[in-house]
């Protein structure tokens, strides 16, 4: 089954989106659309808010590093295992711009 034209316009937003919050911090709504390549429409269909957009972004950053704790169990010794999550943790911290408490 073929996903439809919504499902990867939304993967696509979500894909920028996370790229763009690395880089620019929290306010990714117009840079994701030019460098998306997609209209406002497009962007807000599936993410009526900027919050909306940012929050599931970073529910995709934060899975990928409870997704790293598997991995990394399958393969290490417990030590090796934390040194490893700590250091990819590092990483996303340091990437991140941090988002503005209301």
């Amino acid at each position: 089954m073929r996903p439809s034209d919504a499902q990867l316009n939304r993967a696509r937003i979500l894909q920028v989106a996370t790229e763009t919050l690395s880089l620019f911090g929290a306010n990714p709504g117009r840079r994701v659309s030019q460098t998306g390549k997609s209209g406002n429409g497009t962007l807000y269909r599936p993410f009526p808010t900027r919050d909306a957009l940012i929050e599931v972004a970073y529910r995709i950053e934060l899975e990928k590093l409870a997704g790293a704790v598997r991995k990394f169990s399958e393969a290490m010794s417990p030590i090796e295992e934390l040194r490893a999550w700590m250091l990819l943790f590092v990483d996303h911290i340091a990437t991140k711009h941090p988002l503005p408490l209301r």
